[in-house]
């Protein structure tokens, strides 16, 4: 099996577009479609894609969460930004009760309007208070105000508005959230400022909710550096006659033949967060992963490198002429994306 296609040749662009003319309600298909031209454009191919998904599924994880006009590297015109938008604001109406609607939306919204974003993220939070990808997208917000000076973003009235809120907020989940954002901010930048606001908010939960461990744990992890690497396992040591066999991360990758791209998460886009996680695989005999462990990684980026290495694909590694498990550190990147 070779690589997978870094970008589908024209005749898998073609398939696409002919398989949605037999199934136009395959949204796994249309999203493949939209990928590619949100990516490559071009816009009049994007744009019909994008607003069919919102205007149909915006509950979707594929509906596009674009902001100020722009989504990848497609610049919207501004007639069919405004068409987007209105599609969203009709979502809203119809499907007031769908958590997930008011997620992608309140993710659209984030640089347009904060403040109705925040609100937006709330109300998916309240209809779904177990999704932490609703916690950490509305977390996320307020922490840019912090780590950004209002008046370097694009709304500084907002932003101060925002502000205000958190300072009054009396959610012990969000004000921890948020104080964790701020100190691993603050560390990175050597930022004393930021430590300081993130551990008051954290001390802020603790005090409404004093008997919940969470809270204390949350100070305790933010407060912590950063775990050294781990040194690097020798190569080809074998752990007993069948166990697996740890090895390097460039020799996991010389063998990785299936590489599944992670997509940036919708609840990281707020905060515009760039970094690597890292596991440690097992990979079994066939070369498919068969378990994995996170070593590192910021919450809001796990769960899509972890959905995109459970579909990494290894050619099997042989020793003394028989096919063994394998252990592998692997690292997942991922850039934030432009204004």
């Amino acid at each position: 099996m070779g690589r997978i296609e870094a970008r589908p040749s024209p005749e898998t662009i073609s398939a696409w577009e002919a398989g949605l003319q037999s199934d136009p309600d395959n949204v796994q298909l249309r999203a493949s479609v939209l990928s590619y031209y949100r990516t490559h454009g071009p816009v009049e191919k994007y744009f019909p894609q994008a607003l069919w998904i919102v205007q149909h599924h915006p509950e979707s994880p594929y509906a596009p969460l674009s902001w100020a006009g722009s989504s990848g590297s497609v610049r919207l015109p501004d007639t069919d930004f405004a068409l987007i938008k209105a599609a969203w604001e009709q979502a809203l109406v119809d499907q007031a009760d769908n958590g997930k609607v008011l997620y992608n939306a309140g993710i659209f919204f984030s640089e347009l309007d904060p403040v109705r974003a925040v609100h937006l993220l709330e109300q998916a939070r309240q209809l779904e208070p177990e999704n932490q990808a609703y916690l950490h997208a509305e977390s996320g917000m307020y922490t840019r105000t912090f780590a950004q000076p209002p008046s370097s973003v694009a709304l500084p009235k907002q932003a101060q508005a925002l502000q205000r809120e958190l300072a009054a907020a009396s959610d012990p989940a969000l004000l921890a959230d948020v104080g964790s954002n701020l100190i691993r901010l603050g560390q990175k930048g050597s930022d004393a400022g930021l430590k300081a606001q993130g551990t008051e908010l954290i001390n802020r939960a603790i005090s409404l909710d004093p008997t919940n461990e969470n809270w204390k744990t949350a100070a305790q992890r933010a407060s912590l550096p950063p775990p050294p690497p781990p040194p690097p396992p020798p190569p080809g040591v074998n752990y007993g006659p069948n166990g697996p066999v740890r090895v390097a991360a460039a020799v996991a990758e010389a063998n990785l033949v299936r590489k599944v791209d992670a997509m940036y998460p919708a609840a990281a886009v707020p905060i515009r967060i760039s970094g690597t996680v890292e596991f440690t695989v097992t990979i079994n005999e066939d070369g498919h992963v068969q378990s994995l462990q996170l070593v590192r990684g910021h919450p809001a980026l796990v769960e899509s490198a972890k959905n995109a290495v459970q579909q990494y694909v290894y050619k099997p590694t042989v020793l003394n002429g028989n096919p063994v498990p394998v252990i592998a550190p692997v690292i997942v990147k991922f850039e934030a994306p432009a204004k």
